[in-house]
This record gives structure tokens, sequence and C-alpha cells, in this order.
């Protein structure tokens, strides 16, 4: 039991972080510094 609770746990602390990222990427305007993975 102990298990799944701690993949439940991670997994919904993933599903924030995610939801975190997203808002931070539609927060951020159009016009800026490109990403560094564009850069590559």
């Amino acid at each position: 039991a102990k298990l799944t609770n701690r993949l439940n746990f991670l997994k919904e602390r993933r599903a924030m972080l995610a939801s975190e990222m997203q808002n931070l990427d539609l927060a951020r305007p159009p016009t800026g510094p490109a990403p560094n993975k564009d850069c590559t």
C-alpha cells in the first residue's frame, strides 16, 4: 500500500509541476527571448 501511495504522490506532484510550467509558458509574452532549445 505504501508503494501505491508514493506513486500517486509522485504522479500528483508531476501533474502540479506540469500545470505550473504551462502557466509560466502562457504568462510569457510571445515576443520574448527564445528558449534555449531553439538556439541549439
